[in-house]
């Protein structure tokens, strides 16, 4: 009777555990299948984008074509926009040179005082050139 209740035990656990794998392997072809499905799906979807780049792919090409044009518009007015800055730039260091060639400084006269005032400004406006034409050659540069 033992053994009866032993091996009934064993049958029900078995038929327990067929029972779970067959629930197991019903739930694997569900998602098989479901996992068929959305493959479908998504090589549909894809096709559709496919389709829809090869509509695309003109006006990108337009797209671009119209960018580097932009691009080579802006190289060419920062390049002249260089170009000036370095002709005013030249100009401003040759009117110094004239104005050093043409001063003479007298030790302790009014003419030391008077001048220097305009050589600080004169030095000024050169430094200002200079911090200009450096900022556009780091901009053209970063272009």
């Amino acid at each position: 009777m033992a053994a009866d209740v032993g091996q009934d035990a064993i049958m029900a656990m078995l038929a327990t555990i067929v029972k779970t794998q067959e629930e197991q392997a019903a739930q694997k072809a569900s998602m098989n299948a479901r996992l068929d499905l959305m493959s479908l799906l998504l090589q549909s979807k894809e096709d559709r984008l496919d389709t829809h780049r090869m509509g695309q792919d003109d006006l990108t090409t337009q797209m671009e074509e119209q960018v580097v044009l932009q691009h080579d518009e802006m190289l060419a007015r920062l390049t002249a926009l260089e170009d000036d800055a370095t002709t005013k730039l030249a100009a401003q260091a040759a009117r110094i040179t004239v104005l050093e060639k043409k001063l003479t400084i007298h030790s302790g006269g009014d003419t030391l005082s008077g001048l220097l005032p305009k050589l600080s400004h004169l030095q000024s406006l050169l430094d200002g050139l200079k911090i200009t034409l450096e900022s556009l050659q780091d901009f053209c540069a970063q272009r």
